[in-house]
């Protein structure tokens, strides 16, 4: 089970923390991701995690990152020694300044996604509070003037920010560095930010940007980018009892379809929810805070009684069931090529099309979740 706080890589694996081998072997995935899903040049970025000996593990300096392998991860002593030929990152300094002043922090990603890199260049950062999930998982941007890449200069310019609690940061004329209790909640920032950004400038094109009121919520953690609820904790309405075989399947085709969703950009870090109707008033759902891409039959809840649930998403998937009884499957999610109309103060292009009679006031009220 997930808790927040656990110190880890992946929250589900704490107490493979301290080994070697599987730090270096989920740094080499998140990099082979990054660069998969084109969140870095061809040659940029590097990520680094901390263990609680005191070594700093981070990619190495003068390599094919496209291609890295575990055994090429370079692991730096608290007194900054280590073996081996190959160098640590050029920003090894970014890394140790950031770790230094955020101990929470244990895993920080330096990458130049396409939007992210435009907005440093432009010397703006993307506003997450336009989606309240976008502020939920990156709290408020901060922003670190420019300074020297691998320069102490620069490593102390991005931990100042860092200590005023942001955990992403834009680099002025360069590009960003996530962080997070781990490698998956870093992953989570970076793929959820770029999005953001995404989104607010495909909105500038039909119309500005606009901040829903609220949009952020009450919570102050919740404002940080640091609220993780407690995932896989029971419910109301959900079940502990084993999955069926056909419940099995089910969650096979989830999974399959998750993948594909991320593979096209349609679900990210941790914004977006999969869920499928099972026999009688159960019915599947992706778990929340795990990485999209990286959801398996595990990362699955089976719920019964829907239309009692705390969570907003899953309350929602609980009450279209309700409501709509022939429906068997129910995706959410945030395509920035979508939620660009959502966002901008402009009705949507279909709206406006010769021979289209939608209009705002002919809208159905919004189902009351309360």
């Amino acid at each position: 089970m997930e808790t927040p706080g656990d110190n880890g890589i992946d929250f589900r694996h704490p107490e493979l923390w301290d080994e070697p081998d599987y730090i270096r072997k989920e740094i080499a995935c998140t990099m082979s991701h990054i660069y998969r899903y084109g969140l870095t040049t061809t040659s940029g970025g590097n990520i680094s995690v901390t263990d609680s000996l005191g070594n700093l593990w981070i990619t190495p300096s003068g390599t094919d990152k496209g291609s890295l392998k575990p055994g090429e991860v370079v692991c730096v002593t608290h007194d900054g020694t280590w073996e081996g030929s190959l160098r640590p990152s050029s920003e090894y300094p970014l890394h140790r300044s950031v770790y230094a002043v955020r101990p929470d922090i244990r895993a920080l990603i330096h990458a130049h996604p396409p939007l992210l890199t435009s907005f440093s260049i432009a010397h703006r950062v993307p506003d997450t509070s336009v989606v309240g999930a976008w502020r939920e998982t990156c709290g408020a941007v901060g922003y670190a003037g420019y300074a020297i890449p691998g320069s102490e200069a620069m490593g102390e310019t991005v931990a100042r920010e860092f200590m005023k609690g942001h955990n992403t940061v834009i680099m002025e004329n360069h590009a960003v560095v996530v962080g997070g209790r781990d490698l998956a909640e870093a992953q989570a920032r970076l793929e959820t930010l770029e999005k953001c950004a995404m989104t607010i400038h495909a909105a500038g094109f039909p119309g500005k940007p606009v901040i829903t009121e609220n949009a952020s919520g009450a919570n102050p953690e919740f404002n940080s980018g640091n609220y993780l609820p407690k995932t896989g904790r029971m419910l109301p309405g959900v079940t502990d009892k084993e999955m069926s075989p056909d419940e099995e399947l089910l969650a096979e085709e989830i999974c399959r379809t998750a993948a594909r969703a991320c593979r096209m950009g349609l679900i990210y870090g941790f914004c977006g929810t999969l869920s499928a109707r099972s026999a009688g008033d159960n019915w599947l759902v992706t778990r929340e805070k795990v990485l999209r891409c990286n959801i398996g039959k595990g990362d699955i809840n089976v719920y019964g009684s829907p239309g009692n649930h705390t969570i907003p998403g899953e309350r929602l998937h609980a009450e279209i069931y309700r409501r709509f009884p022939a429906v068997r499957a129910v995706i959410v999610a945030r395509p920035p090529s979508d939620t660009d109309l959502f966002t901008c103060n402009r009705e949507s292009h279909q709206a406006g099309r010769p021979g289209n009679n939608h209009r705002p006031d002919s809208r159905k009220p919004p189902i009351d979740l309360s």
